[in-house]
């Protein structure tokens, strides 16, 4: 079953089967997912985890610059240190730590999880309820003459299901240290923060130029990650945030901004 972290529970006695966030990479334990997730979360948002930084070991996300005084240590970056000595429902914790620091409204990270139903002991006094079902079985009819109960209606648990909106998607190839090969399916404001990374990772100079300007509709689209005005910020890496209160028109016209802008920086 696949939970997501935000919104479903988990329990420390679930199996972690692989994490899906742009992608499904498999993983054998709590640990490798733990530091699979951490690793990727540093590559989209390195400020927000740097500033996590801390000595008290008791916090649920226990990140240092050197492995002194933990008790499993691993690497996510140059020198940034992780501790993964913590149950499953600890590292969940954590994973919203950095998603709610980052001021992310809507977390789209999942864990696929085994998780064994417990038995429960029978209830002689439960009573069936007579709405669902047409037939009733008498323990003195031969089991030649049963037949199979049959519903008056749709059972509630496909009911769910129907008239649920799909929304608006677009296609993009995993990054390779995901190792899978499936298309990810993304929205107008995930491709609009890829666009503006990857304009800021290619030309890092001019974007740092280009911040705080006045673009469309008279509104900052991007400034430093500090920029106090910003209703729903995102970064994007150097130091550097994008609001993301735009339509799909209006992020279209600041990605084609930002991609002729930097050429006549350069």
């Amino acid at each position: 079953m696949e939970v997501n972290i935000e919104r479903d529970g988990i329990t420390n006695e679930d199996e972690p089967l692989a994490l899906i966030y742009y992608g499904r990479y498999e993983v054998t334990s709590w640990a490798e997912l733990y530091v699979a997730a951490v690793k990727t979360l540093y590559i989209e948002y390195p400020e927000t985890i740097n500033a996590l930084i801390s000595k008290d070991d008791r916090r649920e996300l226990y990140i240092r610059t050197t492995t002194i005084n933990m008790k499993k240590p691993a690497r996510i970056a140059t020198i940034i240190y992780l501790e993964t000595d913590r149950t499953p429902v600890q590292m969940v914790k954590a994973l919203r730590q950095i998603f709610k620091r980052a001021g992310v409204l809507n977390i789209r990270m999942s864990i696929e999880i085994r998780r064994e139903l417990k038995s429960q002991p029978a209830n002689p006094n439960k009573i069936e309820p007579p709405s669902l079902l047409v037939e009733s079985i008498d323990s003195t009819t031969s089991t030649e003459s049963v037949q199979l109960p049959t519903f008056k209606s749709t059972p509630p648990d496909l009911v769910k299901t129907i008239n649920q909106p799909k929304p608006q998607t677009f296609e993009l190839e995993v990054p390779s240290f995901m190792k899978s090969t499936s298309i990810v399916k993304m929205t107008n404001t995930d491709r609009y923060i890829q666009k503006m990374k990857e304009l800021v990772a290619t030309y890092p100079e001019s974007m740092l130029k280009l911040a705080g300007k006045h673009i469309v509709k008279r509104k900052v689209t991007m400034a430093a990650t500090n920029y106090r005005y910003f209703r729903v910020p995102a970064e994007i890496g150097h130091g550097l945030s994008v609001e993301l209160s735009f339509d799909a028109e209006d992020m279209e016209a600041n990605i084609n901004y930002y991609k002729n802008a930097v050429k006549t920086q350069v």
